[in-house]
């Protein structure tokens, strides 16, 4: 096992599989030219996320004359790799962010996920404010769109919205003049998912708003929120086979689709706002939990290890 910050841990011996990602990956990959080579791909194809950082970014910066660095630029390079097969977290979406050539070596895998707090459902449908929005990510806060987030926010004073998460330095440069007299925007910083804090944050947040250009299917962050009973209004990039019973997809990456997400939100009835509510806990707990990745990991890694002996003995 080698970690992928410390590359010369990479040895010469040699192996019958190689599985992982990044640059370790690649060199072992490299290394063991007949070996099994699987890619965990945990993100987007990494070209089209360097594309769309690319795009957003420049698209931000002609928006709001500035000069910000491009950010959660994707160091991991496949296309030259020689990799039999990739297991990729993520859903159809996901796998058409990748060349066509790649897309048949694909195989899903739903995310884990590690909350450990079980949402009083009750208690939360007696608190809830559909007014009431959360953004929550890490890093590259415009591949994330947290810029058309906070820019619709600071027009609609009559909405709140709650950031849970770091900003990227130079985004948060940009932005904190701006929100320094928006009493509707609170800045809550990283927060632990299983803490008491965040469960209270949480208690009369209705809405997740997400208009990510590029993620691994449905993201940790989103799953998380859906658990604690928090309907999700995603772009199509970070969300999910079935999300139609549970949430809201945004088309496009654009100012006027933020707008008609938001107008959905706002036109859902208490009864449905509820079913929803309740879809998200039990979809979520369902779908992305450690047993199931377990199970879902075991049964692929057997397939493909039993692929190759068989073909290996032909």
């Amino acid at each position: 096992m080698a970690t992928y910050d410390r590359p010369i841990e990479c040895d010469h011996e040699a192996y019958d599989v190689i599985f992982g990602e990044g640059p370790c990956f690649s060199i072992m990959a490299k290394r063991n030219p007949s070996a099994l080579k699987i890619y965990y791909a945990t993100t987007a194809y990494p070209e089209y996320q360097n594309r769309m950082v690319k795009e957003r970014t420049d698209a931000f910066n002609q928006k709001h004359h500035t000069q910000l660095l491009y950010s959660r630029m994707s160091p991991s390079v496949l296309y030259d790799l020689p990799i039999d097969a990739i297991l990729q977290i993520g859903s159809s979406v996901t796998i058409q962010t990748y060349p066509m050539e790649w897309r048949d070596k694909i195989s899903l895998i739903n995310q884990s996920s590690n909350i450990l707090h079980h949402v009083n459902i009750k208690e939360k449908m007696s608190l809830y404010d559909r007014t009431h929005f959360v953004w929550m990510g890490s890093s590259g806060s415009i591949l994330k769109g947290l810029d058309l987030v906070l820019d619709f926010f600071l027009y609609h004073p009559e909405l709140h919205l709650h950031v849970i998460g770091k900003m990227d330095p130079d985004f948060e440069a940009y932005y904190s003049p701006l929100l320094v007299d928006k009493a509707n925007i609170t800045l809550w910083g990283f927060q632990n998912v299983n803490s008491e804090e965040f469960s209270r944050i949480l208690q009369k947040i209705t809405f997740c708003i997400y208009p990510s250009a590029s993620e691994g299917g449905c993201p940790g962050a989103i799953i998380t929120l859906m658990k604690m009973g928090v309907i999700p209004l995603v772009s199509q990039v970070a969300s999910f086979d079935g999300i139609g019973t549970c949430g809201f997809v945004m088309h496009s990456l654009t100012d006027k689709a933020l707008a008609e997400a938001v107008e959905w939100s706002q036109s859902l009835s208490d009864d449905m706002i509820k079913q929803r509510m309740r879809q998200c806990i039990d979809t979520a707990t369902q779908k992305w939990n450690l047993f199931s990745f377990e199970q879902e990991f075991e049964n692929y890694m057997s397939r493909q290890v039993a692929k190759t002996v068989d073909s290996r003995i032909v």
